[in-house]
């Protein structure tokens, strides 16, 4: 874990400077922190490096072939995505009179970020040979996601996990996304 000490007022600009500089004093042992996961369910292994009540940065290790579910980071939280290793690509969605429509993705190497706005729904991946590294940092932490099964036709609001298939313990709801969610 990481010694930090944060503040309320985090913006964008703030968070992705300190970052920044967080990479450039911790990259190797951020990296030899990384944790990739064996579960066909679970797209990435994810490791919380520090979190308190204004942020929570978070490393996450994808295999090639593995990509997450579309995802928000809940009501309140928004995030920026570091790529620390290999080459991912990063999708959103948009809401339609019907459903949802994907926007074209955009590929991120290693070096590039991604910003993620409040109530954005996206997801991730990688289908390249090497590995995908990732640094996430959101703010406030995420504290509940909506979840949305890979057709968006169902839509789960949980409360821990990551963006993959809900386990039970962790969905506090459950809607066809018809019904609005």
């Amino acid at each position: 874990m990481l010694c930090l000490s944060t503040r309320q007022d985090l913006n964008r600009d703030s968070v992705e400077t300190l970052i920044s500089s967080i990479i450039a004093a911790h990259g190797g042992q951020i990296m030899e922190m990384v944790v990739f996961s064996d579960d066909p369910d679970k797209p990435y292994g994810r490791e919380v490096l520090f979190q308190d009540a204004h942020l929570e940065l978070l490393v996450t290790g994808w295999k090639r072939g593995r990509h997450c579910w579309p995802h928000t980071h809940g009501p309140s939280s928004e995030g920026t995505v570091f790529v620390l290793a290999g080459t991912g690509t990063f999708q959103t969605f948009s809401s339609v009179r019907n459903g949802f429509v994907a926007c074209p993705a955009i590929r991120l190497t290693a070096g590039q970020n991604v910003f993620v706005p409040r109530r954005e729904i996206h997801a991730m991946g990688t289908d390249e040979e090497e590995r995908l590294v990732c640094l996430h940092a959101y703010w406030p932490p995420v504290t509940e996601m909506l979840v949305y099964d890979p057709p968006l036709e169902h839509a789960w609001r949980v409360s821990g996990g990551g963006a993959w298939r809900p386990e039970l313990k962790d969905i506090l709801e459950h809607r066809s996304t018809a019904d609005g969610m």
